[in-house]
């Protein structure tokens, strides 16, 4: 065509060369013909140029387009298709004269009209977009809509570029993750335990309601705080093996938890994370299982000082038995023997024989008696000791619950925790425990104070037991520590007398004096180094 249009000029020239120059009038017109002619020759030539640049330019972007596996589609700025390569036609479902001067809004499916009234909107104003829509059959992205890098010379859009790539399969199979990933949040929430995932980086994927409680009980950045620890102890390992952690709560708090994780390819959660890795962490709740195995060993030193004092009241009980026996049948031998020595020194036969009779049934007495002493059981205080740290954290534990539901105010000190007492810790809590129960009784509810203390003075190790109760009267100190006496009714009075008997035959000492509370102070000495 532009060929065509040279070749005409050409042939008009040489009449416009024989137009005579001496009429000055035509030679003029002749001037302003040729002048014409030049510019209409060179803008012919110029639009011939431009014409192979876009030919070229229009082969070089159908080759690129032929070679992506991308839809893509070059539409008019009214969205008239004008080119497309053959992935586009695969997804549209549509050959190509079907193609050619189709609008492309054509193609939206009704699903999608608010979509489509946006994509319209923006091409409409010359913009790009991005979004999801879908065709009259496929779900697919429109990942990509500009207009075209040249724009007319009005400011109109010359033409868009639609890339299209098609996320069917993709969004199925993100459908499926996330019914799956539903069912699996239902799943971890009926469990006890707490769950977590959590990226390689610290996001989180998941928790259960368990680990979401956890988080308010701790307040402030306790997502942030968990994710950091956990990541601390998985570090580079596949799989961490269950170990104890302590995780710290709101208010001083503290719970304990076996924590256990495991490293997983991120795409088990997420289609579009390809590369990474999730961990799976869950933390079972150890306080319970704790707090049974303290009860169960509170329950224990319980039992074991009860046998104690039970064992030792036996023993007491059948010694003092014994001993006030034997004393009678001591004096009846020594009479026994006299007589005989004296009727020895008379001749008195029958005297004799008397008091051989009566050391005879004193000697049975006796045997029986050495007998009877043998169901005393053995002396429980025999080889062991404890230390000062050990007895302390018993006592807390058997005592705290006791004391908080008696509203006692109680403090402790332990200024010799590695000091050692000379009994094991069944006794030693047995005796303690005995001042410490004494002391509760006596002091009134609600306002009561206790102080309880562990140190060393003079060589010696001690403890110290005092409270605000009414005190003891100083006539009743002397007897407290009597076998069988006692002012509150319903009780043997055996305790203190066995924790006196026990503390002195180790050398050491109990004594009574007022408190700075304003009841009594009871002391306990033991000398220093005995173990």
């Amino acid at each position: 065509m532009f060929k065509e249009w040279l070749f005409e000029i050409k042939q008009i020239r040489p009449g416009l060369a024989s137009l005579p120059k001496k009429d000055r009038a035509l030679g003029a017109l002749g001037d302003r013909m040729n002048n014409f002619f030049d510019e209409l020759e060179e803008g012919v030539v110029r639009l011939e140029r431009q014409a192979g640049q876009q030919a070229t330019l229009q082969r070089q972007m159908e080759l690129a387009l032929c070679h992506t596996t991308d839809a893509v589609a070059v539409t008019d700025g009214k969205g008239e298709i004008r080119l497309f390569n053959p992935a586009f036609g695969i997804l549209a479902d549509l050959n190509g004269p079907e193609l050619i001067g189709k609008l492309i809004h054509d193609l939206w499916h009704k699903d999608s009209r608010k979509t489509a009234n946006q994509l319209k909107t923006q091409m409409d104003q010359g913009l790009s977009f991005v979004g999801d829509i879908k065709l009259n059959r496929d779900l697919f992205k429109l990942a990509h809509t500009t207009a075209s890098p040249t724009i007319n010379p009005d400011g109109t859009v010359n033409h868009f570029v639609f890339t299209l790539q098609d996320i069917t399969d993709q969004k199925r199979l993100e459908e499926e993750i996330k019914q799956q990933r539903d069912f699996l949040e239902k799943l971890v929430n009926l469990s006890s335990n707490l769950v977590f995932v959590i990226t390689d980086q610290g996001k989180t994927r998941l928790d259960n309601l368990a680990a979401k409680t956890l988080m308010a009980d701790m307040g402030k950045n306790s997502r942030s705080h968990l994710t950091e620890t956990f990541l601390g102890l998985i570090g580079s390992a596949q799989k961490v093996e269950p170990k104890r952690i302590e995780i710290p709560l709101a208010k001083g708090k503290i719970r304990a938890f076996l924590f256990q994780a495991e490293r997983v390819p991120a795409a088990y959660l997420s289609y579009s994370e390809k590369s990474g890795s999730l961990f799976m962490i869950t933390l079972s709740d150890l306080t319970a299982l704790e707090t049974q195995e303290k009860r169960l060993k509170l329950g224990q030193q319980a039992l074991a000082a009860a046998k104690v004092e039970r064992s030792m009241a036996r023993r007491e009980l059948i010694s003092g038995l014994v001993l006030s026996i034997q004393q009678p049948v001591n004096v009846a031998k020594a009479v026994s023997a006299r007589l005989m020595e004296q009727a020895g020194e008379i001749g008195d036969i029958n005297l004799m024989g008397s008091g051989r009779y009566l050391r005879e049934e004193l000697d049975e007495i006796e045997a029986k008696l050495e007998q009877f002493s043998r169901f005393a059981p053995q002396n429980p205080d025999a080889g062991g000791s404890c230390r000062a740290s050990e007895l302390a954290e018993s006592l807390k534990e058997s005592y705290q619950a006791t004391l908080g539901q008696n509203r006692i105010d109680w403090s402790f000190s332990d200024r010799q925790p590695d000091a050692h007492f000379p009994f094991p810790l069944p006794v030693m809590l047995m005796m303690v425990g005995a001042v410490i129960d004494n002391a509760i009784e006596a002091i009134p509810t609600g306002t009561g104070k206790l102080q309880l203390r562990f140190y060393e003075a003079n060589n010696q190790v001690l403890i110290s037991v005092e409270d605000n109760g009414p005190g003891i009267p100083i006539e009743n100190r002397a007897k407290v520590f009597q076998p069988l006496f006692s002012t509150k009714a319903g009780h043997e009075g055996i305790s203190l007398a066995l924790v006196h008997r026990l503390v002195t035959r180790q050398g050491g000492g109990v004594f009574l004096e007022d408190s700075i509370l304003g009841g009594v102070r009871v002391e306990i000495s033991f000398p220093k180094g005995v173990k």
